[in-house]
């Protein structure tokens, strides 16, 4: 009987910080092999730096995204449609809208108007994804993978929620919060229950879950949803046990912005693997290659005699 290949499970986590998973000692996340992940320098973005004097940069989630699930660099044509917020799904005003942004400087709350008249005549933007430029993803390496949320791929992924120019800050944080827990609370019992089928040989899934308690409530409760998320991770483990590759991958982690309750993205992610393959200083365009030496081994032991990761 042909033994059947090893399966891949990819847990993606938006924010997950290294050095608070050392802190805690979360011991599901932190499985055989653990560490920071580069971020090239390509891959950062200038946020907004008020109050402070010098311009802050950091890495920017839709950029990394795009370069896990693809191996590559992200396109020139995706990088410039991120920074127009995505497109319209009407030719004439996705050229209005390129000229406009490069004649004058449109505000949060003009572009919010501006969306919600065009939504009134069917116009609607979308972030854009890896399909809309034919790159190869990690999906494709295999005709049974199941992909729940993966932004850049999964159609009408989002950054989360959006302010209206009318609600306070504190009515905001509180929305987004309760929106994420209970997402991930959904998105815990979808990927429990598939996990029990035999019809995929790659999951990956997602959350932003960390990243959004991490920037909007860097205390206590931030600290409460990483022993969740550990919660989570063990019982996934339990789960599938040695008879798949655990991925635990994030984009970027979180660290507090002096003594507030807010945060931003840190200069490194975090990857953590069930079956430990040696990787030294992983760069977050790596895993596509490590992904594809998974899907083609037969065990644990042929994975971990591969010499071939990067």
């Amino acid at each position: 009987m042909e033994r059947k290949n090893l399966r891949c499970v990819i847990l993606g986590f938006d924010g997950l910080e290294y050095n608070i998973v050392k802190k805690f000692d979360l011991k599901s996340l932190k499985q055989a092999e653990y560490g920071k992940i580069r971020i090239p320098k390509e891959f950062y973005i200038k946020v907004n730096c008020e109050p402070y004097k010098h311009p802050i940069y950091e890495p920017w989630t839709p950029l990394i995204w795009y370069s896990f699930i693809t191996g590559r660099f992200p396109s020139e044509e995706f990088q410039r449609d991120m920074e127009n917020l995505g497109k319209w799904n009407n030719k004439a005003v996705n050229l209005v809208d390129r000229l406009m942004r490069k004649l004058i400087k449109i505000g949060f709350s003009d572009m919010y108007r501006v969306k919600k008249v065009l939504s009134l005549l069917g116009i609607r933007k979308r972030l854009p994804t890896t399909k809309d430029y034919n790159v190869p993803t990690i999906f494709d390496l295999t005709k049974r993978a199941v992909v729940i949320d993966v932004p850049t791929y999964t159609e009408n992924w989002s950054f989360g929620l959006t302010a209206s120019p009318d609600e306070n800050l504190r009515d905001f944080i509180n929305r987004s919060l309760t929106y994420e827990l209970k997402r991930f609370d959904s998105l815990k019992k979808r990927v429990l229950s598939l996990l029990k089928g035999e019809n995929w040989t790659l999951l990956m899934m997602y959350t932003k879950l960390l990243d959004t308690f991490g920037e909007l409530s860097f205390n206590d409760k931030l600290i409460s949803t990483y022993f969740m998320v550990n919660n989570f991770v063990g019982k996934v483990r339990d789960m599938v046990g040695d008879s798949s590759f655990i991925l635990i991958i994030s984009d970027h982690g979180t660290e507090r912005i002096g003594e507030t309750n807010f945060g931003k993205h840190s200069d490194h992610a975090f990857y953590s693997i069930n079956i430990p393959i040696k990787l030294k200083n992983p760069k977050i365009t790596d895993f596509f290659n490590v992904i594809n030496m998974v899907l083609a081994a037969k065990s644990k032991e042929e994975l971990i005699s591969h010499k071939n990761y990067r």
